[in-house]
């Protein structure tokens, strides 16, 4: 079975999954600011989270603060409708997020 990558781009849309398939969110990030992405909300009966990777630069020579993707990954364990809330902000801050990231996943 093959992993889906989304990325900032599908932020919002309703992707399709099956059972037991691995999804991954790669995001744009600069982890030398303090800000990451991290699960705000997600449906834990149909969803689990399975990989918080650090970044990776976005270019074979990266620029010291330069973008970086973070990746995460979950996997869909059950079948049904199920919802995706990333955001992006330093974990130390309690404010509202820089960025927020959504999903709606239609699992079979």
């Amino acid at each position: 079975m093959y992993e889906l990558v989304v990325t900032g781009d599908q932020n919002g849309q309703t992707m399709n999954l099956a059972a037991g398939q691995t999804l991954s969110v790669a995001l744009e990030s600069q982890p030398g600011t303090g800000y990451r992405w991290s699960p705000a909300r997600m449906d834990g009966a149909h969803l689990r989270i399975v990989d918080e990777s650090p970044s990776s630069p976005d270019s074979k020579d990266p620029l010291p603060g330069g973008g970086e993707y973070q990746i995460l990954r979950f996997k869909a364990i059950h079948p049904g409708e199920a919802f995706l809330e990333l955001h992006y902000a330093r974990p130390w801050e309690k404010r509202d997020p820089a960025k927020t990231f959504r999903l709606n996943l239609q699992i079979k």
